[in-house]
Parts: structure tokens; C-alpha cells; sequence
């Protein structure tokens, strides 16, 4: 999954986990997920890193104002 482009579905708190869903193939997977900064529902995101089979790392695929 890392390098895989998604989309926060549920806010990521500083600190916290939220949750993000990516499209491949036809499916569509859920993940929890942490960034280094608090990112709003709706935001794009680039997978960086993998946790455990249900979480990973994501980063901003754009920068986001405060």
C-alpha cells in the first residue's frame, strides 16, 4: 500500500488516528491512519508507511492551510 494515493474519511487528530479508504482495481479498502499533523475529512493523501495490517502513515498530498 505505501505509494498508494487516498483520501481521509475520518479526521487524523495530531497524535491520534483517523481513517482513510483507497480505490484499487475496482475495490475499495479502509484504513486507520496517522499523519504528522491533524488532516481534515476530505483531504488527499499519499500512503508513506505501513503500522500493522490495519494502519498506515499517510502525508498530504498537497499542503493544507491552517
Amino acid at each position: 500500500v505505501v505509494g498508494w494515493d487516498a483520501q481521509v474519511v475520518s479526521a487524523i487528530p495530531e497524535g491520534g488516528y483517523g481513517a482513510i479508504t483507497v480505490r484499487r482495481g475496482g475495490h475499495t479498502f479502509r484504513f486507520n491512519a496517522q499523519a504528522e499533523r491533524a488532516l481534515p475529512a476530505g483531504t488527499e493523501v499519499h500512503v508513506t508507511g505501513v503500522l500493522s495490517p490495519t494502519a498506515v502513515t499517510v502525508a498530504a498530498t498537497y499542503d493544507v492551510l491552517p
